[in-house]
């Protein structure tokens, strides 16, 4: 057993550092905490590996008022810190108690707390065992910050009095530029939400000009009679926190002052409880035709936004997706940014705009550009699905590396060809193996059945690479679109090849996917994240397949 004693650190005196000894280094080590802050404190435990500075492990404390956690020291650790959040009397230093243990003993430990999800990975086939199991394990070793908001918020958003006091106190504030903001207000200024968008402004710890504005109101006097350069667009109802025009302005002078800005936002309930977050991606204009990206605040250029603006004001969704589709038309979407951080929380009286409204403006944008697309407009996120001229008529191939041999390469190419409503359709079956096709492999073409639509590739090679099987189908066809599709899909719709092909008809996408589902409905991804699990994982995995 080795005590540690850490020391305050930093300006808040919340932040406490000590340096590890030689002899718990490159080991499992069992930590004992006892505790100094209420039941809703975090310990934050990190631990200073060089320029690799890691989030390890988040502690609770028990009924005991004694915080535990088992984490791997590296054996290039030299310093451990301790973050403590959520309490408001710190201490003068923190006493930890460190013993370390054998690798089967941490295993052991970590598998009584997950037993479900790490036996999970351990059973799930031996591809990429070790990776899932480490991961498991990882997963297990502190609290997860995805099994609360809340959790979440208090490492990663918590701004003390004092913090939002340095921010606005920045030695570059005379280069931030002056913001308007103007606050939509559909059912009128005097209104709750209203009131309560208004006076999160008021508090604002750098100050902005605000302008409420009732339904109806002309926006062109308001914007040519303004002199700040930046106007921000909230609806009433969309609160913002007290730091949130200072980050704006940080950020707008920081970065070039792009045409557009917009950040992430979630909801608040009554009692200030937050919920539902929303951390946005970078826009485009397949997302943004859903509605999806139009909630929270943005931020225009006046000197931009002055010429585009709608006659009067209404709803901020729909004067935010109109303003955006119009950048996009212009050939200028590229010059939006996304300021990383929640600054907008949505109360449950805000005035959201009817999924209607934000349809009539995408329709709008379609018919500015010559364009065609169904629309369902009952509810958000809009489904909207672009139409390519004559789409039925332009050639694909669908690119099919296979060996032919598994049971389910015959019912998946069979249900391409018999479920797919495309005319000029072909399907480029490529074998990887240099001798020619055995019995098994003849008998699995012949149960697709006589099809000219389908032809076989035989690319002469030892072993199977999928980038070159694709490579080589695509040299062996002069279809103007390439589908790149595996062995053991199969289409639910009759549409769904000229769903994708819709997309093209923006000439900015140059590549479309699709969500797929598992054969029980369920998602097995709707995307792919670089960088989860430490390289990549599918996004969404596992959730109902409608779930939005």
């Amino acid at each position: 057993m080795t005590e540690l004693t850490l020391l305050p650190t930093g300006p808040t005196n919340r932040l406490f550092a000590g340096a590890i000894p030689a002899e718990l280094r490159a080991r499992w080590c069992a930590v004992r905490l006892p505790w100094a802050g209420g039941p809703d404190t975090r310990a934050v435990i990190v631990l200073d590996v060089g320029e690799d500075v890691a989030l390890t492990s988040v502690a609770a404390p028990g009924r005991n008022g004694v915080a535990y956690s088992l984490l791997h020291i590296p054996f290039d650790a030299g310093e451990l810190r301790i973050d403590l959040l959520g309490t408001a009397h710190p201490p003068r230093h923190l006493l930890l108690s460190v013993r370390p243990i054998s690798r089967a003993g941490a295993a052991a430990r970590l598998l009584t707390r997950a037993p479900g999800p790490i036996l999970r990975a351990a059973l799930g086939g031996r591809a990429g065992w070790s990776r899932r199991v480490r991961a498991a394990l990882a997963r297990a070793g502190g609290e997860a910050p995805a099994a609360s908001y809340g959790l979440w918020a208090m490492l990663f958003d918590h701004w003390s009095k004092e913090e939002v006091a340095r921010l606005a106190a920045a030695s570059d504030r005379e280069a931030w530029p002056a913001i308007l903001a103007l606050v939509l207000c559909e059912g009128g200024t005097e209104t709750t939400a209203a009131r309560a968008t208004l006076d999160s402004l008021a508090a604002q710890a750098v100050p902005a000009r605000v302008r409420p504005l009732a339904a109806g109101v002309p926006l062109g006097p308001v914007l040519a009679d303004a002199g700040e350069p930046y106007v921000a667009i909230l609806q009433a109802g969309e609160i913002v926190p007290p730091y949130a025009t200072a980050l704006l302005g940080a950020y707008l002078a920081r970065n070039g002052e792009p045409l557009a800005v917009y950040a992430d936002e979630d909801a608040v309930d009554a009692d200030d409880t937050r919920h539902a977050p929303l951390f946005k991606p970078e826009p485009n204009r397949a997302l943004m035709l859903s509605g999806t990206l139009t909630r929270g605040v943005w931020l225009f250029r006046r000197d931009w936004l002055v010429s585009r603006a709608p006659e009067k004001a209404g709803w901020a969704e729909v004067l935010r997706l109109d303003l955006w589709l119009r950048l996009h038309e212009a050939g200028r979407a590229g010059e939006t940014r996304r300021v990383p951080f929640i600054l907008t929380h949505r109360r449950a009286d805000v005035e959201a705009a009817p999924a209607a409204a934000l349809a009539e403006v995408v329709r709008a944008h379609l018919a500015r550009l010559g364009a065609a697309a169904r629309i369902a407009s009952d509810a958000l996120p809009l489904q909207v699905r672009p139409l390519l001229a004559g789409a039925r008529d332009r050639s694909v191939a669908l690119i099919v590396p296979s060996a032919l041999r598994a049971a389910h390469v015959r019912r998946c190419l069979r249900a391409v060809l018999e479920r797919t409503d495309h005319t000029a359709l072909e399907l480029l079956v490529v074998v990887s193996q240099s001798a020619p096709l055995d019995t098994e492999q003849r008998a699995t073409l012949a149960a697709v059945g006589e099809d000219r639509r389908v032809r076989v590739l035989m690319l002469p090679v030892e072993r199977f690479n999928y980038s070159a099987a694709n490579n080589f189908g695509a040299s062996g066809t002069e279809a103007e679109f390439l589908c790149l599709l595996n062995d053991d899909v199969a289409p639910i719709a009759p549409d769904w090849l000229d769903t994708m092909l819709g997309q093209f008809a923006d000439p900015a996408i140059g590549a479309v996917g699709a969500k797929l589902l598992y054969e029980n409905g369920t998602v097995q991804h709707g995307g792919i994240i670089i960088g989860l699990a430490g390289l990549a994982e599918h996004a969404n995995r596992g959730l109902p397949r409608g779930a939005p």
